[in-house]
């Protein structure tokens, strides 16, 4: 089983992501415990997002498989 800072590190590396690796962080999150470096990984995740140096996407579900990115807020 991957650990969560492993997919986080590759998040953070390719700057993007997607809504599978999303799903993966959760569930990665709710089934096995967390160490510090977990969290601290986590934490760099959620910043890298806030300041937009990682993209999230979404699937597109007007029956494309391909993914969109998420609209900014602002």
């Amino acid at each position: 089983m991957m650990k969560l800072q492993t997919l986080i590190e590759t998040v953070l590396e390719s700057r993007v992501l997607t809504f599978p690796q999303e799903q993966q962080l959760n569930d990665l999150m709710w089934s096995q415990q967390t160490d510090p470096a977990d969290l601290e990984a986590l934490q760099q995740l959620v910043e890298a997002l806030l300041s937009r140096k990682v993209q999230q996407l979404q699937p597109s579900f007007a029956g494309s498989s391909k993914f969109t990115a998420i609209a900014s807020l602002s």
